[in-house]
């Protein structure tokens, strides 16, 4: 997790965002983090990240993304974690467009 918190923070430093707020006790309910822009300005709203892990399905070894819970489907942003180098951040409006029915995300990875 360490690690993980590590790589995302960097990611979003990268993209001139602030990490502002760590949940350091993830879970189905609440917001991982929150980053903001400008972290000086009053009236900029800080945006709610979702964190998943891609994982690897034993038996066929597609990559794919868990379901987002329903509670969490309203958060402004998703970083998909693909391995200890690359996350993958975007919009979770778009994130929930490339789903499957079952909610469900297959992801392709060329190397």
């Amino acid at each position: 997790m360490k690690d993980q918190k590590y790589l995302i923070e960097r990611k979003f430093l990268d993209l001139d965002f602030n990490v502002i707020y760590w949940n350091e006790k993830p879970n189905a309910n609440g917001v991982d983090c929150y980053v903001q822009k400008d972290h000086e300005s009053i009236n900029k709203k800080p945006l709610s990240v979702e964190i998943k892990m891609i994982k690897k399905n034993p038996k066929t070894g597609a990559l794919y993304v868990e379901p987002i819970g329903k509670k969490r489907i309203k958060d402004d942003l998703i970083a998909i974690i693909i391995n200890s180098e690359y996350v993958l951040i975007e919009p979770m409006s778009h994130h929930l467009l490339c789903c499957g029915p079952k909610g469900f995300r297959a992801m392709t990875i060329y190397k």
